[in-house]
């Protein structure tokens, strides 16, 4: 009459969860206890960022499910977190080997997957994030990110055409010139 074993009907799964780091640097001030969602809670929440960062990262992670055999992206099934709202270093989005964050406005299908695709790489390939092999660490970004794009349908950006000066950073680099004395 005793249970001498339990085995969950889920061998593996997404467990992702959410936070909003409220302006704040990331991750701010509610991380890790006290998640703004967790698997398993209705979705989507009413948050414009949340929502986007959400479906991302379950589209990245059926991604790596699907064409790596990848439980979650270190293979093991880690909690996903991602970390929306932040208030640092913007506009930009970045994997700072715990967690995916995002600046107010950048939680595109394709810049969420390509942060978790930072993760993929650190925890398959472990390429150092200098020269060559940080190359190939974007390079393998920017594809996965763009690939999950196109496979998704919900897009957003509109590939193939030429981006002018200025769009993809802020700064805009001086122009170059060279003196020859």
């Amino acid at each position: 009459g005793k249970v001498i074993d339990k085995i969950s009907g889920i061998h593996e799964a997404k467990n992702r969860r959410a936070f909003d780091s409220q302006g704040a640097t990331a991750p701010g001030p509610n991380y890790p206890f006290s998640p703004f969602w967790v698997e398993g809670q209705p979705f989507p929440t009413g948050t414009t960022e949340a929502d986007n960062m959400i479906a991302a990262s379950g589209e990245a992670y059926d991604f790596f499910k699907n064409a790596f055999g990848r439980d979650s992206y270190d293979g093991n099934g880690a909690t996903m977190d991602s970390v929306f709202n932040r208030g640092n270093g913007c506009p930009n989005a970045s994997w700072n080997g715990s967690f995916i964050s995002f600046c107010p406005g950048v939680t595109t299908d394709d810049v969420t997957v390509h942060e978790w695709a930072h993760a993929y790489t650190e925890y398959t390939h472990n390429l150092i994030y200098a020269w060559q092999p940080g190359a190939l660490n974007e390079a393998y970004s920017d594809i996965w990110g763009e690939t999950v794009d196109r496979l998704n349908g919900r897009g957003g950006d509109t590939p193939d055409t030429a981006r002018t000066s200025g769009v993809c950073a802020a700064i805009t680099a001086p122009a170059q010139s060279v003196t020859v004395n």
